[in-house]
């Protein structure tokens, strides 16, 4: 099963990685959930130690990886 870990951030409620598949879930404030794909274990790493996990998201991760909205 997957760990989802509450991040307490302005947008994002929670965040969990497969790094075998290389998934990030998301899961938004907004009870919106995605699903990034490819996502390398560094870049996991550097959003979870991210002073602030909304801007490393949206910087680092949304435009450069394929996501799909889960329902």
């Amino acid at each position: 099963m997957l760990e989802m870990i509450n991040v307490g951030s302005a947008t994002i409620q929670a965040i969990g990685y497969e790094p075998g598949s290389k998934r990030l879930h998301v899961n938004f404030v907004s009870t919106e959930k995605y699903i990034y794909q490819g996502v390398p274990k560094i870049i996991h790493a550097r959003l979870m130690r991210a002073p602030s996990k909304d801007i490393y998201l949206a910087d680092e991760i949304t435009d450069k990886y394929r996501h799909t909205e889960v329902y």
